[in-house]
């Protein structure tokens, strides 16, 4: 992918407008994912016909909704490889967005990325959020991705999964 900011196929009704981009050299997507995408492929194809279902059609208007943003950390960064889940328990917390639930590689975006995520609806109650909303949780994921990687490098907090916690774990057993 390049650094271009790329529109991406997004449904009529939301108020997002849907695309990836660089802000302060991370690369960041929001989408509704790929999982979810076929998720409302395979409900619009059984509404096809006589039997159509109201809930089906309740359950694909709500996947419609369900946008997730994803920011990259660099194979370089610190955080590369590092699982989400730990980070409430040490002192870097995690961002200041609806609530950190992703960390991996994303389906189509170079293998040199490792993407930290969030979702909007997680338990289908909430409201598209709005652009500004999204892109100032994106900046929020940005600085606590900073300050988060310098603690790290600063050996001012340890996870397991940080080849450089680990290496220092190791080398620091009797």
């Amino acid at each position: 992918m390049s650094n271009d900011i790329k529109e991406i196929v997004m449904q009529a009704d939301t108020t997002i407008t849907a695309k990836e981009g660089m802000i302060r050299g991370y690369h960041y997507v929001v989408k509704i994912p790929d999982h979810i995408v076929e998720r409302i492929k395979e409900l619009e194809t059984t509404m096809v016909g006589n039997d159509i279902d109201i809930a089906d059609i309740q359950w694909a208007d709500e996947l419609r909704n369900h946008w997730c943003a994803y920011v990259a950390v660099p194979k370089t960064n610190i955080m590369f490889g590092m699982d989400y889940s730990p980070f409430q328990d040490l002192s870097v917390g995690t961002p200041d967005v609806t609530d950190l639930n992703y960390s991996s590689h994303l389906k189509g975006y170079s293998e040199d990325n490792w993407y930290f995520g969030w979702d909007y609806n997680h338990s289908y109650n909430t409201e598209v959020p709005s652009e500004s909303t999204v892109m100032g949780d994106i900046n929020s994921c940005i600085d606590w991705l900073e300050e988060a990687s310098q603690a790290f490098k600063e050996n001012k907090v340890w996870h397991d999964q940080c080849p450089c916690c680990r290496s220092k774990y190791y080398t620091d057993l009797p």
